[in-house]
Protein backbone atom coordinates (compact mmCIF):
# COMPACT_ATOMS: atom_id res chain seq x y z
CA UNK A 1 0.00 0.00 0.00
CA UNK A 2 1.52 3.35 -1.07
CA UNK A 3 -1.03 5.46 0.77
CA UNK A 4 -2.02 5.14 4.44
CA UNK A 5 -4.30 2.15 5.00
CA UNK A 6 -8.02 2.68 5.44
CA UNK A 7 -7.84 2.07 9.19
CA UNK A 8 -5.81 5.30 9.42
CA UNK A 9 -7.69 7.27 6.76
CA UNK A 10 -11.17 6.26 7.94
CA UNK A 11 -10.88 4.85 11.48
CA UNK A 12 -14.67 4.58 11.91
CA UNK A 13 -15.32 2.72 8.70
CA UNK A 14 -16.82 -0.74 9.27
CA UNK A 15 -16.86 -2.36 5.80
CA UNK A 16 -14.56 -2.08 2.80
CA UNK A 17 -14.45 -3.57 -0.70
CA UNK A 18 -10.94 -4.98 -1.09
CA UNK A 19 -8.80 -7.05 -3.44
CA UNK A 20 -7.06 -10.15 -2.10
CA UNK A 21 -3.62 -9.81 -3.67
CA UNK A 22 -1.99 -12.73 -1.86
CA UNK A 23 -3.34 -15.89 -0.26
CA UNK A 24 -0.89 -18.16 1.56
CA UNK A 25 -0.35 -20.17 4.71
CA UNK A 26 1.82 -19.45 7.77
CA UNK A 27 2.27 -22.54 9.92
CA UNK A 28 -1.17 -23.82 10.81
CA UNK A 29 -3.08 -20.70 9.72
CA UNK A 30 -4.10 -19.37 6.34
CA UNK A 31 -3.67 -15.68 5.69
CA UNK A 32 -4.52 -13.07 3.08
CA UNK A 33 -2.82 -9.83 2.09
CA UNK A 34 -5.18 -7.13 0.80
CA UNK A 35 -4.77 -4.01 -1.33
CA UNK A 36 -6.26 -2.03 1.58
CA UNK A 37 -7.67 -2.78 5.03
CA UNK A 38 -9.79 -1.30 7.81
CA UNK A 39 -8.40 -3.79 10.37
CA UNK A 40 -5.64 -2.61 12.67
CA UNK A 41 -2.69 -4.99 12.96
CA UNK A 42 -1.39 -5.70 16.45
CA UNK A 43 1.05 -3.10 17.74
CA UNK A 44 1.68 -0.25 20.13
CA UNK A 45 -0.08 -2.00 22.98
CA UNK A 46 -3.29 -2.25 20.97
CA UNK A 47 -4.53 -5.78 20.15
CA UNK A 48 -5.28 -6.65 16.54
CA UNK A 49 -8.78 -6.10 15.18
CA UNK A 50 -11.13 -8.94 14.33
CA UNK A 51 -13.63 -9.16 11.51
CA UNK A 52 -14.64 -11.20 8.47
CA UNK A 53 -13.15 -11.48 5.00
CA UNK A 54 -15.52 -12.79 2.36
CA UNK A 55 -17.60 -14.23 5.20
CA UNK A 56 -14.63 -16.02 6.81
CA UNK A 57 -13.56 -15.04 10.33
CA UNK A 58 -10.36 -13.00 10.64
CA UNK A 59 -8.76 -14.27 13.87
CA UNK A 60 -5.66 -12.05 13.90
CA UNK A 61 -3.93 -9.28 11.96
CA UNK A 62 -0.13 -9.03 11.98
CA UNK A 63 2.48 -6.92 10.21
CA UNK A 64 5.10 -9.34 8.83
CA UNK A 65 7.96 -8.47 6.43
CA UNK A 66 6.35 -5.21 5.41
CA UNK A 67 2.92 -6.67 4.62
CA UNK A 68 -0.27 -6.81 6.67
CA UNK A 69 -1.40 -10.40 7.01
CA UNK A 70 -5.03 -11.18 7.83
CA UNK A 71 -5.05 -14.61 9.49
CA UNK A 72 -8.27 -16.41 8.63
CA UNK A 73 -10.05 -19.60 9.68
CA UNK A 74 -10.02 -21.10 6.17
CA UNK A 75 -8.15 -20.51 2.94
CA UNK A 76 -9.03 -17.55 0.72
CA UNK A 77 -8.74 -17.06 -3.04
CA UNK A 78 -7.24 -14.08 -4.79
CA UNK A 79 -9.74 -11.58 -6.13
CA UNK A 80 -12.34 -9.08 -4.92
CA UNK A 81 -13.88 -9.55 -1.46
CA UNK A 82 -15.79 -7.74 1.25
CA UNK A 83 -13.96 -6.92 4.50
CA UNK A 84 -15.98 -6.36 7.67
CA UNK A 85 -14.75 -4.93 10.98
CA UNK A 86 -15.91 -6.21 14.37
CA UNK A 87 -16.72 -2.68 15.50
CA UNK A 88 -17.96 -3.54 19.00
CA UNK A 89 -14.63 -5.18 19.81
CA UNK A 90 -12.64 -2.29 18.27
CA UNK A 91 -14.58 0.31 20.23
CA UNK A 92 -14.19 -1.59 23.49
CA UNK A 93 -10.42 -1.82 23.04
CA UNK A 94 -10.20 1.85 22.02
CA UNK A 95 -11.76 2.77 25.35
CA UNK A 96 -9.48 0.50 27.36
CA UNK A 97 -6.38 1.69 25.47
CA UNK A 98 -6.94 5.43 25.63
CA UNK A 99 -9.28 5.84 28.63
CA UNK A 100 -10.63 8.93 26.88
CA UNK A 101 -14.08 8.31 28.27
CA UNK A 102 -16.37 9.56 30.99
CA UNK A 103 -15.87 6.69 33.46
CA UNK A 104 -12.87 4.78 34.78
CA UNK A 105 -12.90 2.10 37.50
CA UNK A 106 -9.80 1.01 39.40
CA UNK A 107 -10.21 -2.68 40.28
CA UNK A 108 -7.05 -3.14 42.31
CA UNK A 109 -3.28 -2.84 42.52
CA UNK A 110 -0.34 -5.20 42.65
CA UNK A 111 3.20 -4.34 43.78
CA UNK A 112 5.86 -4.91 41.17
CA UNK A 113 9.54 -4.14 40.80
CA UNK A 114 10.01 -0.39 40.70
CA UNK A 115 6.35 0.53 41.07
CA UNK A 116 2.76 -0.62 41.19
CA UNK A 117 0.65 -2.39 38.56
CA UNK A 118 -2.88 -1.03 38.23
CA UNK A 119 -5.88 -3.12 37.20
CA UNK A 120 -8.67 -1.01 35.71
CA UNK A 121 -11.54 -1.01 33.29
CA UNK A 122 -13.11 1.82 31.34
CA UNK A 123 -16.02 2.86 29.20
CA UNK A 124 -18.57 0.23 28.35
CA UNK A 125 -16.96 -2.31 30.66
CA UNK A 126 -17.55 -0.01 33.63
CA UNK A 127 -21.17 0.48 32.63
CA UNK A 128 -21.69 -3.26 32.24
CA UNK A 129 -20.04 -3.90 35.61
CA UNK A 130 -22.27 -1.30 37.27
CA UNK A 131 -25.35 -2.79 35.62
CA UNK A 132 -24.44 -6.25 36.94
CA UNK A 133 -23.86 -4.86 40.45
CA UNK A 134 -27.19 -3.05 40.36
CA UNK A 135 -29.03 -6.18 39.19
CA UNK A 136 -27.51 -8.18 42.04
CA UNK A 137 -28.29 -5.36 44.47
CA UNK A 138 -31.93 -5.26 43.34
CA UNK A 139 -32.27 -9.01 43.83
CA UNK A 140 -30.76 -8.79 47.31
CA UNK A 141 -33.00 -5.86 48.28
CA UNK A 142 -36.04 -7.84 47.21
CA UNK A 143 -34.93 -11.01 49.01
CA UNK A 144 -34.07 -9.17 52.22
CA UNK A 145 -36.86 -6.57 52.02
CA UNK A 146 -34.51 -3.71 52.78
CA UNK A 147 -32.69 -0.78 51.16
CA UNK A 148 -29.06 -0.40 50.07
CA UNK A 149 -28.01 1.25 53.33
CA UNK A 150 -29.06 -1.80 55.39
CA UNK A 151 -27.98 -4.60 53.01
CA UNK A 152 -24.69 -5.40 54.75
CA UNK A 153 -26.11 -5.30 58.28
CA UNK A 154 -29.18 -7.32 57.27
CA UNK A 155 -27.07 -9.95 55.50
CA UNK A 156 -24.64 -10.21 58.43
CA UNK A 157 -27.56 -10.65 60.83
CA UNK A 158 -29.15 -13.39 58.75
CA UNK A 159 -25.82 -15.22 58.40
CA UNK A 160 -25.32 -15.06 62.16
CA UNK A 161 -28.81 -16.47 62.80
CA UNK A 162 -28.18 -19.18 60.20
CA UNK A 163 -24.94 -20.21 61.92
CA UNK A 164 -26.72 -20.31 65.28
CA UNK A 165 -29.46 -22.49 63.78
CA UNK A 166 -26.87 -24.84 62.30
CA UNK A 167 -25.19 -25.19 65.69
CA UNK A 168 -28.56 -25.99 67.31
CA UNK A 169 -29.30 -28.56 64.60
CA UNK A 170 -25.94 -30.26 65.17
CA UNK A 171 -26.56 -30.35 68.92
CA UNK A 172 -30.01 -31.88 68.37
CA UNK A 173 -28.53 -34.44 65.98
CA UNK A 174 -26.02 -35.46 68.65
CA UNK A 175 -28.84 -35.90 71.17
CA UNK A 176 -30.91 -37.95 68.73
CA UNK A 177 -27.87 -40.08 67.87
CA UNK A 178 -27.13 -40.72 71.55
CA UNK A 179 -30.75 -41.69 72.23
CA UNK A 180 -30.85 -43.98 69.19
CA UNK A 181 -27.60 -45.67 70.27
CA UNK A 182 -28.93 -46.26 73.79
CA UNK A 183 -32.11 -47.83 72.42
CA UNK A 184 -30.12 -50.09 70.11
CA UNK A 185 -27.79 -51.14 72.93
CA UNK A 186 -30.66 -51.97 75.29
CA UNK A 187 -32.77 -53.83 72.73
CA UNK A 188 -31.89 -57.22 74.17
CA UNK A 189 -31.36 -59.05 70.87
CA UNK A 190 -28.02 -60.30 69.54
CA UNK A 191 -28.20 -58.05 66.50
CA UNK A 192 -29.80 -54.62 66.42
CA UNK A 193 -30.98 -52.77 63.35
CA UNK A 194 -32.41 -49.36 62.53
CA UNK A 195 -33.22 -47.34 59.44
CA UNK A 196 -33.20 -43.53 59.33
CA UNK A 197 -34.97 -41.54 56.65
CA UNK A 198 -33.54 -38.22 55.43
CA UNK A 199 -30.20 -38.95 57.06
CA UNK A 200 -26.62 -39.12 55.84
CA UNK A 201 -23.46 -41.15 56.63
CA UNK A 202 -22.33 -38.56 59.18
CA UNK A 203 -25.47 -39.15 61.25
CA UNK A 204 -24.96 -42.93 61.11
CA UNK A 205 -21.37 -42.45 62.28
CA UNK A 206 -22.55 -40.42 65.29
CA UNK A 207 -24.86 -43.27 66.29
CA UNK A 208 -22.14 -45.83 65.59
CA UNK A 209 -19.55 -44.11 67.80
CA UNK A 210 -22.02 -43.87 70.67
CA UNK A 211 -23.07 -47.51 70.15
CA UNK A 212 -19.44 -48.68 70.41
CA UNK A 213 -19.17 -46.97 73.81
CA UNK A 214 -22.25 -48.64 75.27
CA UNK A 215 -22.93 -51.87 73.37
CA UNK A 216 -20.46 -54.25 74.99
CA UNK A 217 -20.61 -57.31 72.69
CA UNK A 218 -23.54 -55.97 70.63
CA UNK A 219 -23.66 -55.70 66.84
CA UNK A 220 -25.89 -53.41 64.75
CA UNK A 221 -26.77 -52.77 61.12
CA UNK A 222 -27.74 -49.14 60.52
CA UNK A 223 -29.07 -47.82 57.22
CA UNK A 224 -30.05 -44.36 55.98
CA UNK A 225 -31.74 -42.84 52.96
CA UNK A 226 -31.34 -39.23 51.91
CA UNK A 227 -30.89 -36.86 49.01
CA UNK A 228 -27.43 -38.29 48.33
CA UNK A 229 -28.60 -41.92 48.22
CA UNK A 230 -28.68 -44.96 50.52
CA UNK A 231 -25.98 -45.80 53.05
CA UNK A 232 -25.19 -48.52 55.57
CA UNK A 233 -23.06 -48.89 58.67
CA UNK A 234 -22.09 -52.09 60.50
CA UNK A 235 -20.97 -51.45 64.06
CA UNK A 236 -19.73 -53.80 66.79
CA UNK A 237 -19.12 -53.23 70.48
CA UNK A 238 -15.62 -53.65 71.94
CA UNK A 239 -16.42 -57.12 73.34
CA UNK A 240 -17.95 -58.50 70.14
CA UNK A 241 -16.22 -61.40 68.39
CA UNK A 242 -17.75 -60.57 65.00
CA UNK A 243 -15.08 -59.77 62.41
CA UNK A 244 -16.53 -56.78 60.57
CA UNK A 245 -13.67 -56.72 58.07
CA UNK A 246 -14.66 -60.23 56.98
CA UNK A 247 -18.46 -60.04 57.22
CA UNK A 248 -18.64 -56.48 55.86
CA UNK A 249 -17.99 -57.20 52.14
CA UNK A 250 -20.70 -59.90 51.73
CA UNK A 251 -23.22 -57.67 53.53
CA UNK A 252 -22.24 -54.77 51.27
CA UNK A 253 -22.81 -57.07 48.30
CA UNK A 254 -26.32 -57.92 49.54
CA UNK A 255 -26.99 -54.19 49.67
CA UNK A 256 -25.58 -53.76 46.14
CA UNK A 257 -22.80 -51.56 47.41
CA UNK A 258 -19.22 -51.43 48.56
CA UNK A 259 -17.57 -50.36 51.78
CA UNK A 260 -14.65 -50.43 54.12
CA UNK A 261 -13.75 -49.76 57.69
CA UNK A 262 -12.18 -50.98 60.91
CA UNK A 263 -12.77 -53.65 63.54
CA UNK A 264 -15.56 -51.59 65.11
CA UNK A 265 -17.23 -49.96 62.08
CA UNK A 266 -17.71 -50.94 58.43
CA UNK A 267 -19.56 -48.48 56.23
CA UNK A 268 -20.41 -47.79 52.61
CA UNK A 269 -22.92 -46.62 50.06
CA UNK A 270 -25.73 -49.01 49.13
CA UNK A 271 -27.21 -49.40 45.67
CA UNK A 272 -30.41 -50.75 47.23
CA UNK A 273 -31.67 -51.49 50.75
CA UNK A 274 -33.96 -54.27 49.56
CA UNK A 275 -31.48 -56.85 50.89
CA UNK A 276 -31.54 -55.61 54.50
CA UNK A 277 -33.42 -58.68 55.78
CA UNK A 278 -30.92 -61.05 54.15
CA UNK A 279 -28.08 -58.97 55.56
CA UNK A 280 -29.54 -59.30 59.06
CA UNK A 281 -29.82 -63.09 58.65
CA UNK A 282 -26.20 -63.32 57.53
CA UNK A 283 -25.08 -61.14 60.43
CA UNK A 284 -27.07 -63.22 62.96
CA UNK A 285 -25.66 -66.50 61.59
CA UNK A 286 -22.15 -65.16 61.85
CA UNK A 287 -22.81 -64.09 65.44
CA UNK A 288 -24.12 -67.57 66.36
CA UNK A 289 -20.99 -69.21 65.02
CA UNK A 290 -18.96 -67.10 67.41
CA UNK A 291 -21.15 -67.62 70.44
Amino acid sequence: MTRPPAYEREPYRRTLAVEIVKADRDGELDYAVLDDTILYPEGGGQPADRGRLAGVAVVDVQRVDGEIRHLIESAASRGPAELELDWDRRYDHMQQHTAEIETLKLLGTEPMRGGTRLFWIAGGRVRRLLEQHEQRGAQLRELLSTGNEDLVAMTAGKLDRLQQAERRIKALQRQVAEQAARQLSSGGGPVAEAHFQDADPGFLQQIGRQFVRTAGNGVALLTASGSKGDFFLLVAGPDSEVDLRRIGPPIAELLQGRGGGSDSMFQGKAGSLAGRAEAMVLLAENLRRHS
